[in-house]
């Protein structure tokens, strides 16, 4: 599964950033996930006086079936930043699925033979 993870920053509340990428992709193969905001403070990141972070991934829905359908909603997504001037940090490709399971679990299960070896 094709999955993007996206940093950005800007007045991400004040602004309703994540009301305006819902209106954007209601009807859309897409949805928002693991969304974190990172505040400085709630007085000072309001009345946008400091800007706040967003990270989330943007996935596919059971309907979308190729990288192309994310890649719109990205841009979808990339639109709907520019226009409430909030800006993209970075955009990392992220694998998913079985065969990444296994993987991300191997240095777990290293770490716990070290620490009974050792």
């Amino acid at each position: 599964m094709y999955e993007l993870k996206i940093k950005a920053s800007g007045h991400i509340l004040e602004r309703d950033l994540l009301g305006q990428l819902l209106e954007a992709l209601q009807d859309k193969d897409c949805d928002i996930t693991d969304i974190e905001i990172f505040a400085p403070t709630l007085k000072g990141g309001w009345k946008e006086q400091c800007p706040s972070v967003i990270i989330f991934k943007l996935v596919p829905e059971i309907n979308a079936v190729d990288k192309e359908d994310v890649e719109d909603c990205y841009s979808l997504i990339l639109d709907t930043m520019r226009r409430l001037d909030c800006r993209r940090i970075y955009r990392k490709e992220i694998a998913s699925g079985p065969h990444t399971a296994n993987r991300s679990q191997e240095p777990q299960i290293h770490a716990k033979e070290n620490l009974q070896n050792g």
